[in-house]
């Protein structure tokens, strides 16, 4: 490992958190701040998008969360300098199975229409629909419409998309997407052993230079894309979720590499909805008017300062220009129709629909993974809680080398690089920091938010459990807003994980929509349970 000697330059500083370990703030290294306030139920009720008391260029909101009874989000607000600005106010609409229905924006009505097993029918805008056609013998799509027309639709034996009416795609042998053709070209995309997309090569017009590569921290999270010559297009630094981005122009052949540092603002599922220039704030790049799916493109050049690409999208997604497609790790998600372009590779483990996108609630839900949801509120508040308490002192502040942001060539150090080509296997302090931490143990001090995981449906109940209604109704409220806090108590035998305690717990979680939980391990006897033989029950109230 190279000896990295350069500067130290802030990020962002005195990070708060509140009596429940959320995060409720931080200062920029431009001296502004970020605000979060929470409801009485503990999910997101406010937070800053940008400087909400800048002007000019650096105008910024204050947004305002507004939900229903069940925790759905009803509504923003927003304010400027403390005058309302109505224009960028939206509301949102549910069906009784939690499905976005409805959403309206600054005069724009947009409705969604399902079938039963929840595929998107139609989507009418300002009255105008564009329906979509399911096959009847399956859930796969068909023909779709949209403003550009109508399209057929065509798949392979395995339900993955081969044509769009634009666009072929053509799959390896795992099932992933190897190459999308059209007009433009051929575009290849190259995946890790842990399934991750590290690269994609094509002709300059679809990829500039020729070659696109990724690289990712240990969580899967994107730390950064570099083009075929290893220089970087943007990095991205973390607080669990996306906090900074770092910019790089010049070369080290020329020897006038210089760097600039950009403040992300995330919504309350981790999405990037405005990025400021640190320097003064001024706003560079803005998406917090899009449509709920994704389907609305950012704005690069809010504030005529030039042009600003980043290509991170909804939580886990990277968008593709030369498809107009969003990357999301183990398949390719289509923004323009609210779904996936593969079926699940898990199967019905992520749901009855294996195309849908997060049961169609993309205001409350988020599927980093691409394969089965979460509840945002959740997976957000955990991920943040980690990263305060394992990775505050490396995202503090990075250090610039004298030889670019890169500083000194790091040796890859894990199997989440290994397959990067040498010119990119560097990655910035901060990633490094992070990563060497992780294999350190230096980290993870905080050892309760390194908890074993387990799928609730894999765990065995050991007695049965009756629970009324109204109980298990709260329970499912509390679960959906703070998660499942507290391990399962488990203890393994031949090989099956029996619940010794936390079978409500297990019962209202999938209700909840959380599908893993966190696990504690013990071994025989424990309490009540004195041998294998008090593992088995005949199933009765549960």
């Amino acid at each position: 490992m190279g000896t990295n000697t350069g500067t130290s330059l802030p990020m962002i500083s005195a990070i708060t958190a509140n009596a429940e370990s959320k995060l409720t703030g931080w200062t920029w290294a431009s001296t502004k701040t970020q605000a979060i306030a929470y409801d009485g139920n503990g999910q997101i009720a406010a937070y800053n998008l940008g400087d909400p008391a800048g002007v000019g260029a650096a105008t910024g909101i204050r947004r305002t969360v507004a939900r229903d009874s069940a925790g759905r989000i009803t509504g923003y607000t927003h304010t400027s300098n403390g005058t309302a600005v109505p224009a960028l106010d939206q509301s949102f609409g549910y069906d009784n199975l939690n499905r976005l229905i409805s959403a309206t924006q600054n005069g724009t009505a947009i409705q969604y229409s399902y079938d039963a097993t929840g595929n998107r029918t139609a989507k009418a805008v300002s009255g105008t629909s564009y329906p979509n056609t399911i096959s009847a013998t399956s859930n796969k799509l068909t023909q779709t419409q949209d403003v550009g027309g109508t399209a057929t639709i065509q798949h392979d034996a395995a339900g993955n998309i081969t044509s769009d009416g634009t666009n072929t795609y053509t799959y390896s042998d795992r099932g992933r997407l190897a190459a999308m053709i059209n007009a433009g070209g051929t575009v290849s995309y190259s995946y890790n052993a842990l399934e991750l997309r590290v690269g994609k090569t094509g002709p300059t017009a679809l990829v500039p230079t020729g070659a696109i590569y990724y690289v990712y921290d240990e969580s899967g999270k994107l730390l950064g894309e570099y083009d075929a010559n290893g220089t970087p297009l943007y990095e991205t630094i973390y607080l669990g979720l996306p906090v900074g981005v770092i910019k790089q122009s010049g070369t080290v052949a020329g020897n006038d590499i210089a760097i600039s540092l950009y403040n992300v603002s995330t919504d309350q599922v981790g999405a990037p909805r405005i990025i400021t220039r640190q320097s003064d704030e001024a706003v560079v790049w803005r998406w917090d008017t899009a449509e709920a799916f994704g389907a609305t493109a950012p704005d690069q050049n809010p504030g005529s300062l030039g042009t600003f690409s980043f290509n991170q999208r909804l939580p886990g997604q990277v968008f593709d220009a030369e498809s107009g497609m969003f990357q999301n790790w183990h398949r390719e998600y289509n923004p323009r129709i609210g779904r996936y372009m593969q079926s699940d590779p898990i199967g019905l483990a992520g749901g009855i629909n294996t195309f849908g996108y997060v049961g169609g609630d993309p205001l409350n839900r988020i599927d980093p993974q691409g394969l089965n949801w979460v509840m945002a509120a959740n997976r957000v508040a955990a991920g943040v809680q980690s990263a305060y308490y394992r990775f505050s002192p490396a995202i503090t502040e990075f250090v610039a080398g004298a030889s670019g942001v890169n500083g000194a060539v790091a040796a890859p150090m894990s199997p989440l690089v290994a397959q990067i080509p040498a010119t990119v296997s560097r990655m910035t302090p901060v990633a490094r920091a992070i990563s060497e931490g992780v294999e350190s143990g230096a980290f993870c001090a905080a050892s309760e938010f390194a908890k074993e995981t387990a799928r609730v449906g894999q765990l065995i109940p050991t007695h049965g459990q009756t629970m009324s209604n109204r109980g298990l109704d709260k329970l499912i409220k509390n679960l959906r807003i703070e998660g499942v806090k507290n391990p399962l108590t488990v203890t393994e035998h031949q090989g099956r994980l029996y619940i010794v305690d936390g079978h409500h717990r297990a019962l209202a979680a999938p209700r909840a929509g959380i599908a893993e939980v966190p696990i504690n391990r013990v071994e025989l006897p424990y309490g009540a349970y004195k041998t294998s033989a008090d593992l088995t029950y005949t199933p009765g109230g549960y």
